[in-house]
């Protein structure tokens, strides 16, 4: 015999959203963080996706809720900080503009592209 389990929800209440924007890849990189204020941050990127990023931000005082733009290379991702902890900030990426979606769709393409041999 088998149990079956049913995940049930009030009538008056929607399912939890899905958090993730795409699949995450993970990598070991440089990028700046702005912060309010026009200041920037060296932060590394731990991994990228269409949705959002995780970075490691040790003393930067980053706190969930606020405004931020992740910077990689000379693409400029708006995005808001939805968790810190240990050292890392997980950020959620804002509505782009057209050409900053279309720069990070190429990253993240070249990203997940074997590497040629030499």
């Amino acid at each position: 015999m088998t149990r079956q389990h049913a995940i049930a929800f009030r009538p008056d209440t929607a399912p939890p959203p899905e958090r993730r924007g795409g699949e995450r890849v993970p990598l070991r990189r440089g990028a700046l963080l702005e912060l309010p204020g026009r200041r920037r941050t060296a932060v590394n990127l731990l991994d990228l996706s269409g949705g959002g990023a995780a970075v490691a931000a040790f003393g930067t005082a980053l706190q969930p809720g606020m405004a931020v733009a992740l910077v990689i290379d000379t693409v400029l991702l708006p995005a808001v900080v939805v968790a810190v902890s240990e050292g890392r900030a997980h950020l959620a990426f804002r509505p782009l503009p057209q050409a900053a979606e279309a720069a990070l769709h190429r990253l993240l393409i070249g990203l997940r592209e074997p590497a040629l041999a030499s």
